[in-house]
């Protein structure tokens, strides 16, 4: 199996233990090279077998961007489809990271006991955090960071107990991520 193949596979096992929400398909937006140069588009068939499409194919990979919209990591021909059928909407996963990232993820590359890729509801608040208002300049601070494209990885125990970067949780948790960067501690 070469290289490529392993990576559809491992993304294809990954999709099918996430959660998924249904995102407007004028939200987005194809910008990675990969997607931009790409010079076929595989239907699985004829075109009148999109007629079949639905929304519960495999999801589509999203990173969240600032004013609603979102660019597109992986599922280009799924997308494809949806907007010939003029979908309104689509499913799919929606993550903090960029696509390089998720890439060296799915290639167990960042698969280890440091750094992971994780569902946003198995972060446990515990203690301190649970009863902290942040400060407002420090959201503020964080919003300008996060519509820049920076944001922080939240840090966690074994146990996904929150140990540091709550503002960047709940800013992410608002924002509808599904699955954040985290790095055990």
């Amino acid at each position: 199996m070469n290289k490529e193949n392993v990576l559809i596979n491992n993304l294809n096992k990954w999709k099918n233990s996430r959660d998924t929400v249904k995102i407007n398909t004028s939200h987005i937006i194809v910008t990675d090279d990969v997607h931009l140069q790409t010079n076929t588009i595989n239907f699985n068939g004829n075109i009148n077998s999109l007629s079949s499409y639905n929304n519960k194919t495999t999801p589509i990979v999203l990173r969240k961007l600032k004013n609603n919209k979102h660019q597109l990591l992986f599922g280009l021909n799924q997308l494809i489809k949806a907007k010939l059928l003029n979908k309104k909407t689509i499913s799919a996963i929606v993550v903090s990271c960029d696509r390089e990232y998720l890439v060296n993820y799915l290639n167990n590359v960042y698969r280890n006991k440091d750094n992971e890729l994780i569902d946003i509801k198995s972060i446990k608040i515990t203690g301190e955090f649970k009863n902290t208002i942040p400060r407002n300049d420090k959201v503020i601070t964080k919003i300008k960071l996060m519509s820049e494209g920076i944001i922080d990885i939240i840090k966690v125990d074994k146990n996904n107990v929150l140990k540091d970067g709550y503002i960047t949780y709940l800013l992410l948790k608002n924002e509808g991520y599904n699955y954040i960067k985290v790095k055990y501690m």
